[in-house]
């Protein structure tokens, strides 16, 4: 049911009175669709403006933004669309806006599916667009290192501001900037970006400050022979237990752990894979958990793996909702005793608080450093909150995404969906990183050189704080 408040059903009045505004902001698409209806582009947008006006739990972090004249400003610009493509655009033009990264809007399957990348892997490295990884095949036209200048004739940052950062999702400039570089699939989004098998022409400047142009193809995503020459993980590049967890042994009895994601399946995949691990951990004297290439999944699954490294039980998290009760909305508007709550629209009722506990068979209480990136995201930063500020852990690398909550899910016509986050993270204890990002105990950057040169500074950093941990035990 589509809940129309009054401002809604205006411009609705508007809409069928022919009245229109500019259109929609253009952008480079892919190759042209049959477009969706009037009366499919109005329900998909007024169904997820409702549903955010009902269920957003951020909107105090975006106090400037009027999410009641943004259907207003928006309303045109969703039914000047030209194909659904454009329409999907418009609609997360509006989702970024509320500065969040769990408030997004994908496209259908079938509209990613005409877009990829070339097999070359893009960071956001002291603030320039630089290789971290690439196919075997291409090392040696496009080394680890160089920096992309310009694609298809146009520059890195006129294409960054123009057609990909107004339109992607996230709570922090880093992330939403880092998200821009390296790519989205589900957002259809990147700077490498273009239709599945062109060929682009990229402009590069090599470590060693030359200049050149290749010519890559756009067919990496959905391929699984490809052998990738990288310096900072981003797939299980060591010997993996499954596509979430892979080891490798480091000097000084310490173990490292890249840790992908904490994937929830109805067999219990991820704990079962840890387990795995367990005759590892009882040789390790201290561990390395690689969380840079971690963008969440089920937060109780990163407490559960995290409760095999601490002694006591520890609350982490307030969880927080919207509540809805018309009548007490009603109240409110005839200047009731909840005016300053149900009110108003940020307003937050419903609480509960997640919890970590010890593992109850066995432990691993060794020194533990985590190794975070702009990347670190949702569960993967919730799990952290559980472990930061504890002895024996310590947090190196760079500010992580800073969002995290429970995205409420919503079908939208042609196929793509909507998610507007629900639920509200709070750390019990230390500052809140929604927004923010969580900073690490050891801020280490990496830099041009050290990708050039084959280095992982980050964790190199890791290794040595455990290494004198270890000594000083």
């Amino acid at each position: 049911m589509i809940r129309l408040r009054p401002v809604a059903r205006l411009c609705l009045l508007i809409l069928l009175g022919g009245v229109g505004l500019a259109g929609a902001q253009s952008c480079s698409a892919p190759p042209a669709e049959s477009g969706l209806s009037d009366a499919e582009k109005l329900y998909g947008f007024s169904l997820i403006w409702s549903e955010a006006r009902y269920n957003f739990v951020y909107f105090d972090q975006v106090p400037e933004f009027d999410w009641d004249a943004a259907f207003k400003e928006y309303l045109p610009r969703v039914l000047q669309s030209k194909s659904t493509f454009e329409y999907y655009r418009v609609l997360q033009h509006m989702f970024a806006r509320l500065e969040d990264g769990h408030t997004t809007v994908s496209p259908s399957p079938r509209l990613r599916s005409r877009v990829n990348v070339p097999p070359v892997i893009l960071d956001d490295i002291e603030g320039k667009a630089v290789v971290v990884a690439v196919s075997s095949r291409l090392v040696e036209r496009v080394p680890l290192g160089s920096e992309v200048l310009a694609v298809e004739g146009k520059d890195v940052e006129t294409i960054l501001s123009e057609s990909l950062l107004p339109y992607i999702s996230a709570s922090t400039e880093h992330h939403r900037r880092q998200r821009a570089i390296a790519g989205d699939s589900a957002a259809m989004s990147g700077l490498l970006l273009h239709g599945a098998g062109e060929l682009i022409t990229v402009s590069l400047r090599s470590p060693d400050g030359s200049q050149d142009e290749v010519e890559l193809k756009c067919d990496a995503w959905g391929r699984k022979d490809i052998d990738y020459v990288s310096v900072i993980p981003f797939t299980p590049v060591f010997p993996a237990v499954d596509a979430n967890l892979s080891t490798r042994q480091l000097p000084g009895d310490v173990l490292y752990v890249y840790v992908n994601g904490f994937p929830q399946d109805a067999e219990g995949s991820f704990l079962k894979s840890f387990e795995k691990l367990k005759p590892e951990l009882r040789r390790a004297q201290g561990v390395i958990l690689d969380f840079r290439r971690n963008t969440g999944g089920h937060t109780l699954l990163g407490l559960e793996m995290m409760g095999h490294f601490i002694d006591e039980e520890r609350e982490v998290l307030t969880v927080r909702a919207r509540d809805h009760k018309s009548s007490y909305y009603a109240y409110a508007q005839n200047g009731g005793q909840y005016a300053d709550t149900y009110g108003k629209i940020d307003a937050l009722f419903d609480e509960s608080v997640l919890k970590i506990s010890p593992a109850e068979e066995e432990r691993f209480l060794v020194p533990v450093a985590i190794l975070i990136d702009h990347r670190t995201f949702s569960a993967a930063e919730d799990t952290l909150i559980a472990v930061r500020g504890l002895k024996r852990f310590t947090l190196v690398g760079r500010t992580t995404g800073g969002s995290s909550g429970i995205p409420l899910r919503i079908a939208l016509p042609g196929g793509g969906n909507a998610g507007i986050c629900s639920a509200r993270h709070e750390p019990i204890e230390g500052p809140g990183f929604i927004g923010r990002g969580i900073s690490p105990d050891v801020y280490v950057e990496p830099t041009i050189e050290s990708i050039a040169a084959g280095r992982d500074l980050v964790l190199e950093e890791g290794l040595r704080v455990l290494t004198a941990q270890i000594q000083d035990k």
